[in-house]
């Protein structure tokens, strides 16, 4: 049997993960965990019941399949107790109504590589390609690896979306296939780096380091969140990390936004501690002012 690789989605005709009209494959699997995330359905790497309440027309179908009694009749509709899920499916497959879907399944490299097909024509005339993300697409490189193979038999170019924290290895097997690589930087201060995400960023930093002195076509990528990362002082500390880089070729500035933030109760996980927001739109604009006088490239998102 082929390798294969939970994935959560592959959203088609994308505009913000790379060059050109991209499909971005959202691999499910993360090893941070920050607290304004917007994908939380690709932080496990096990595909997870998504439960709708307002789609459910209360016909039953799901009580008798549960094999944990984690559906039970409540009000004409069915409720969900996530604690006894198993997230094995059985319900969502005698749901009528979409109420309970599956987020997530395991891809061969072939079937996202048919799937990659079908745009191959806006990809070449855009300069587009797949981008590979997540969740962190690099805690499955040799997966990756085997499906940018794939995908550049078929002349379709690869791009990797990363935070990464992932062993230097993980990088060096992509490094031939993967141009440009997008880089997350969430916060310098390390301690700060830590409240945010629950990691430090030593590893992240190292293999940046590594990646520059690769020559690695990096676009650097900075989420926002007032009060939190967007201080002059952290500002400062990333133009001086990436101050000299001829290897960055853009600084994407993405404020938060809370596009993700009914779907932790959908998939029964509590939603993170703490409110983030984007910083006022004059703070944005003067970030951006920032990194475009000291010569990036520079795209607010």
């Amino acid at each position: 049997m082929s390798e294969t690789a939970v994935v959560a989605n592959i959203q088609r005709f994308s505009l913000d993960d790379g060059p050109g009209i991209r499909s971005v494959v959202f691999f499910k699997g993360c090893n941070l965990r920050c607290r304004w995330c917007h994908n939380p359905e690709c932080l496990s790497a096990a595909p997870q019941l998504r439960v709708g309440p307002a789609l459910c027309v209360g016909c039953g179908r799901c009580f008798p399949v549960c094999p944990n009694g984690a559906l039970a009749p409540a009000g004409g509709k069915a409720a969900w107790s996530p604690e006894k899920c198993a997230h094995c499916g059985a319900c969502a497959a005698n749901c009528p109504g979409e109420a309970l879907a599956m987020v997530g399944r395991p891809w061969s490299v072939e079937e996202i590589a048919e799937e990659a097909k079908k745009d191959a024509a806006y990809y070449r005339n855009s300069g587009g390609g797949v981008t590979l993300s997540g969740g962190e697409p690099l805690l499955r490189p040799d997966f990756c690896v085997a499906l940018s193979r794939r995908l550049a038999d078929l002349d379709i170019p690869v791009a990797i979306d990363t935070a990464g924290l992932v062993p230097w290895e993980c990088f060096e097997k992509m490094l031939p296939w993967a141009s440009p690589m997008l880089f997350d930087i969430k916060a310098l201060a390390s301690d700060l780096h830590t409240r945010l995400t629950g990691v430090g960023n030593g590893v992240i930093l190292e293999n940046f380091e590594e990646l520059c002195q690769r020559n690695t076509r990096l676009w650097i990528r900075i989420p926002l969140a007032a009060g939190q990362n967007d201080t002059d002082a952290e500002i400062a500390g990333i133009l001086g990390l990436l101050s000299g880089r001829a290897n960055v070729e853009k600084v994407d500035i993405l404020p938060l936004h809370e596009y993700g933030a009914g779907k932790y109760a959908k998939l029964g996980m509590p939603t993170p501690d703490g409110s983030f927001s984007p910083p006022g739109r004059e703070r944005q604009e003067a970030i951006r002012e920032m990194f475009t006088q000291a010569g990036f490239v520079v795209e607010l998102h």
